[in-house]
């Protein structure tokens, strides 16, 4: 369903065939994969405009919506849409709470410097209903029409953080899972020991399919996520023992250029 009044002019990127990056104005990176039949879009963003209207400048087919995780900067705008397609250790309380309004609203108080400085605060949206959820696992296929997108479970930035790997087009959309610095501190955030598993697995993925993240721009290189797999085997050294005391540790500090891991002291190996 389209909302009426509301901003429709997110910055669109063709990134392939029947692919497009959706800018969230800034905040968020979603994706389009358009097939014979139906559409997929991965992520919804905060909800601070009309993305259904958004789509329909670009394909007038079915739309199915599915998010790499629950988090509020990418399943926010979930309202807008009848159903929504997530990973089942992504529902629950924690996803109530990620996609409140209330939340969204401090969110994009929090993206100032980041988000479009048209947007205001009055641009998120309210919802009358939230969409119904149709939980997913590793292995389901979108079946878009002579395009299919396979599910893969990967644990790491939430414990329900799932890919999509485009056999059209070769692109994995990877979420928020592999990235220049992987956030593990949040609420359903693994182990760090847990997501370096997730993310040598998407370095293999990485041989045969383009990774593209849910943020800044989206396209990752190979050699960043060995980078970044690097940080993350260096952690597990550096910590041999979690912490009895939590606090955030930015390893090797904040470096969202050439690499780093964010975790909770406390939770680095799952078994200690």
């Amino acid at each position: 369903m389209s909302i009426g009044g509301l901003r429709t002019d997110f910055p669109v990127t063709e990134i392939a065939e029947n692919t497009y990056r959706i800018s969230d104005f800034g905040i968020a990176d979603c994706y389009l994969a358009i097939g014979e039949e139906r559409a997929l879009l991965i992520d919804c963003g905060v909800g601070i405009g009309d993305m259904a209207g958004a789509v329909k400048k670009l394909t007038d087919k079915p739309l199915l919506v599915v998010g790499t995780h629950g988090h509020v900067d990418h399943m926010g705008g979930q309202g807008q849409f009848e159903k929504v397609y997530l990973h089942k250790l992504d529902g629950g309380k924690v996803y109530r709470f990620m996609t409140s309004r209330i939340l969204r609203k401090l969110f994009l108080l929090g993206s100032k410097g980041i988000v479009d400085a048209s947007i205001k605060l009055k641009d998120v949206v309210k919802y009358k209903k939230r969409a119904d959820i149709e939980f997913i696992d590793d292995g389901y296929v979108f079946d878009l029409g002579g395009r299919k997108l396979t599910v893969v479970h990967s644990v790491g930035h939430t414990y329900g953080s799932i890919l999509l790997l485009d056999d059209k087009t070769k692109i994995a959309f990877v979420g928020d899972n592999i990235c220049p610095s992987p956030w593990l501190f949040l609420p359903n955030c693994s182990f760090v020991d847990e997501w370096l598993e997730s993310a040598k697995e998407i370095y293999r993925i990485t041989e045969t399919y383009t990774p593209y993240w849910g943020h800044e721009g989206g396209l990752l290189s190979r050699e960043l996520i060995a980078n970044v797999i690097r940080i993350g085997e260096e952690v597990l050294k550096k910590y041999p023992k979690n912490s009895k005391l939590m606090k955030v540790v930015f390893y090797p500090f904040n470096d969202r250029v050439n690499g780093s891991v964010v975790f909770r002291s406390t939770h680095v190996h799952k078994k200690d």
